[in-house]
């Protein structure tokens, strides 16, 4: 009994210490609240403050690329630099949506990819142009580019014989912007377009007003999907909750076709991946792409014919099998396997523009089966720089360019043939000569996906290190024209400057020097991302243009590797080393794949 009372007193004392200490701290306490309060208004003033710069300084890092752009018609010229621009401007976009710098944004990146297309011609182009001015018209409020997006939007489908579509946009601008500054070009090509359009285009007017003044239509429910197979095709039909607006591609590698459902959202009943397994369907699937876009891919072989149209709420797409070839019976002959190797390449005179040549290698078929065409894997030809008595660069120890060359274009040419399935050509397999006009002479005479030289670069600075990629311009810098002096060799004297100048100016718009750009990004950063996890002081000298002559040949996307500097003594312990070159190689063959693979939009 008294050990209890004890304990009982000993808690009483501590309840009445507590009580006591928090009677005299009230004060104090409430002060400490109020700060702490206060504090967290002003940190989250700050927090505001702080995300305004980063928006702000986002944007005008894209405005100073655009403007640079625009005033540099060279810039205009190489798809990459439009490229990073629109980058730069989407990244505004995504990372503060609901920020007013993300209207602007987006408008930017439509016209960018709208003036893109005036340069290159790509229908792709056009289509984002046409997908980005549609999100600015549908998911912002009305503001001073809305009536611009409605016209570019309008021009874009006149261009393109929609005039259905594109009387709509010229309408909603009179009808909506009366005072903006599109309405005197909306009259004018409403007049132009009103005489193709049979039916006149009657739209809800208070429909079109509350467009106008929200910013948002309603979005239409995509309810359901539906496909039936028929020997030599396939039907696929969406059904939405009324006319949906869409935009369509064909991608490669692998093929597939995507069909965007603009201001439309997803029943929460839809079969997002259906796999079907047919002739001309392989699967189906789809998805929310963002906010007011679905997303229907379809996986097709790729000889399918596609066919799409809408009626009101039902959009149908017919997937059509090509008529079948007679087959031919080949005549009987001895079984037989035959390897195709590429022929030792054959020259002309040099005076008869030299071309190596690689005959058609015949095949024998096995008695009795018969020929059937089937899709050949991508071909590309890979370069060994070099070769014969054009040893190349020399290290101080004694190492050969040409030598490390081989080495590494052996190794690629068995990795794509391995890991990806292409097929491959080596310009040379031993220590062979070959002139540069003949190289690229093969590529064409084999009608080449790609071509790819590979090398190593040297330097007077014997600190001179790291890895570039090139592809077919003008030098732009010293170290680039050096480079290029070197690798073309002699040839370099016997060409005046002002007929390659000549020669690349008639080249620097075509698709092939847009897409060697692109080819020579991908292995680029393929090969710096892979090298630096593994080895240290891995410099990135980035994607260069210049005059090679042995890019300048060629009819395909062709880039020229630098994978090192044979004169630094790091790097060249490195290619010494065989566990290097697998890695280079492996890399270049990586970025090679992703070149092939991202041929248009990714899904």
């Amino acid at each position: 009994m008294e050990v209890l009372q004890t304990v009982f007193m000993k808690f009483s004392h501590i309840e009445r210490t507590f009580k006591m200490f928090f009677d005299l701290n009230k004060i104090t306490s409430c002060l400490l609240i109020g700060a702490i309060l206060l504090f967290g208004v002003f940190t989250e003033a700050e927090g505001r403050e702080s995300r305004a710069q980063s928006v702000e300084g986002l944007y005008q890092k894209a405005q100073k690329s655009y403007y640079s752009l625009k005033s540099s018609r060279k810039k205009q010229a190489y798809r990459h630099h439009w490229m990073a621009t629109i980058n730069k401007f989407v990244a505004v976009y995504e990372n503060y949506p609901s920020s007013s710098y993300a209207y602007k944004a987006l408008f930017n990146v439509a016209r960018l990819y709208h003036q893109l297309h005036g340069v290159a011609k790509n229908s792709n182009d056009q289509e984002r142009a046409l997908h980005f001015y549609y999100k600015v018209i549908s998911e912002f409020k009305a503001g001073r580019l809305t009536d611009d997006s409605l016209f570019y939007q309008g021009k874009i489908n006149f261009d393109r014989k929609n005039y259905s579509e594109a009387l709509g946009s010229f309408e909603n601008i009179l009808q909506n912007f009366p005072r903006g500054d599109q309405v005197a070009k909306a009259k004018k090509f409403k007049q132009a377009t009103a005489p193709f359009v049979k039916t006149k285009v009657v739209k809800s007017k208070a429909i079109a007003k509350a467009r106008a003044v929200s910013g948002k239509a309603a979005p239409v429910l995509l309810g359901r999907i539906d496909y039936n197979q028929k020997p030599d095709s396939t039907q696929v039909v969406i059904h939405t909750g009324g006319r949906a607006k869409i935009t369509h591609n064909r991608l490669r590698n692998p093929d597939r076709v995507y069909i965007n459902f603009l201001n439309t959202r997803l029943d929460d009943g839809v079969k997002k991946d259906i796999h079907v397994g047919g002739d001309t369907l392989e699967r189906l699937r789809i998805s929310q792409f963002d906010k007011t876009t679905s997303r229907l891919v379809l996986e097709v072989p790729k000889e399918i014919k596609t066919v799409i149209s809408q009626k009101g709420g039902v959009t149908v797409v017919d997937l059509i099998a090509p008529k079948k070839q007679p087959v031919i019976t080949a005549k009987k002959t001895a079984k037989k396997e035959i390897a195709v190797k590429p022929e030792k390449a054959r020259f002309i005179s040099r005076s008869k523009k030299a071309r190596a040549v690689v005959k058609p290698v015949p095949v024998s078929i096995s008695p009795g089966t018969k020929r059937v065409v089937r899709r050949e894997a991508s071909l590309i030809v890979v370069d060994p720089g070099h070769g014969g008595k054009d040893n190349g660069a020399t290290s101080k120890r004694g190492l050969l360019e040409k030598e490390v060359n081989l080495k590494i274009s052996k190794r690629l040419k068995k990795i794509l043939e391995s890991r990806y399935g292409y097929r491959v050509i080596l310009t040379r397999t031993d220590d062979t000569f070959i002139p540069l006009e003949g190289r690229g002479g093969m590529a064409n005479e084999n009608s080449a996906d790609l071509f790819v030289s590979v090398h190593v670069n040297a330097a007077k600075r014997l600190s001179a290190h790291g890895i570039e990629t090139y592809y077919l311009g003008n030098a732009n810098s010293e170290q680039a024209q050096e480079t290029a002096e070197r690798e073309n060799g002699e040839l370099v004297h016997s060409v005046k400057d002002n007929q390659v100048q000549q020669i690349l100016a008639s080249l620097i718009s075509t698709t092939k020097i847009n897409d060697s750009a692109i080819l020579a990004g991908h292995v680029q950063e393929r090969l710096h991302s892979s090298i630096k996890k593994k080895y240290s002081s891995v410099k990135n000298l980035g994607v260069k243009e210049g005059p090679f002559f042995v890019l300048h040949d060629t009819n395909m996307p062709s880039i020229l590797v630098e994978v090192g500097f044979i004169t630094n003594s790091r790097e060249e312990n490195r290619l010494r080393k065989s566990a290097y070159l697998d890695r280079l190689a492996a890399s270049i063959a990586r970025g090679i794949h992703e070149f092939k693979k991202d041929r248009g939009p990714t899904i």
